[in-house]
């Protein structure tokens, strides 16, 4: 499982090399993803998705905040934040993360105990990509453990427009649904970062569960991204 983490930072880290020998020809928007890769361990194709996503809530006018669960570095909310300044819009996107990699896997989940710590990430990391992307005054950065952190922040939340969990485990993306789904408005997304991966069900798992017996359409972005809109 290490060895993954290990490969996909290598992928990512060849990608920045090649992308510094074409970035003339490049657009801003373009440009403004390639940054946020940066800090990010999604491909560029998901980051352009959710600049996508989220500049499609603000031409709609879209009520709520943007928020990620588990943003590692803060790549991914950095960019949507990002779109929402280039809107000129107040809205806020909220990075949330404990910035210490990997709890304990439950017995819902596949994965073994080797994986604690794994993909972590400094606060620091998440500060210097709202810089990058200059949203400083749109990006919240908030640390810690969802089980712990989200009953104490959900009512300043109020409503979302765009939810995307990565969070890879079953614990955290149950309670993550139990407690922001309600949040998101119609119209509204919800985005599952790891809901095809093989060797993490327990992500999986936690959305069946909760989405059982609810009239829901999931949506594949790709082998493993799934997408949610709120009717």
């Amino acid at each position: 499982m290490k060895e993954k983490f290990k490969d996909i930072l290598r992928r990512l880290d060849k990608f920045r090399k090649y992308r510094k020998l074409f970035q003339h020809l490049i657009s801003e928007k373009n440009k403004k993803i390639l940054k946020a890769t940066e800090f990010s361990m999604l491909p560029y194709q998901r980051l352009e998705q959710m600049w996508n996503l989220a500049e499609l809530q603000e031409d709609l006018g879209t009520k709520g905040v943007f928020i990620e669960l588990g943003c590692w570095k803060g790549g991914c909310p950095a960019l949507m934040a990002y779109v929402s300044k280039v809107k000129k819009s107040e809205r806020k996107t909220y990075a949330i993360d404990s910035f210490m990699g990997f709890p304990e896997p439950t017995n819902k989940d596949t994965q073994k105990k080797d994986i604690v710590g794994i993909a972590k990430a400094n606060i620091k990391d998440a500060e210097n990509a709202r810089r990058s992307l200059g949203v400083d005054k749109n990006m919240i950065i908030i640390k810690g453990w969802v089980e712990d952190l989200i009953p104490k922040i959900k009512d300043n939340i109020k409503e979302i427009a765009i939810l995307r969990l990565d969070m890879d485990l079953y614990e955290p993306t149950k309670v993550c649904l139990k407690q922001l789904y309600p949040l998101v408005v119609r119209g509204g997304f919800v985005v599952i970062d790891d809901y095809g991966y093989k060797g993490w069900e327990g992500c999986k798992k936690a959305v069946d569960e909760y989405f059982k017996g609810k009239k829901v359409n999931i949506i594949s972005f790709d082998k493993t991204e799934r997408y949610i809109m709120k009717t």
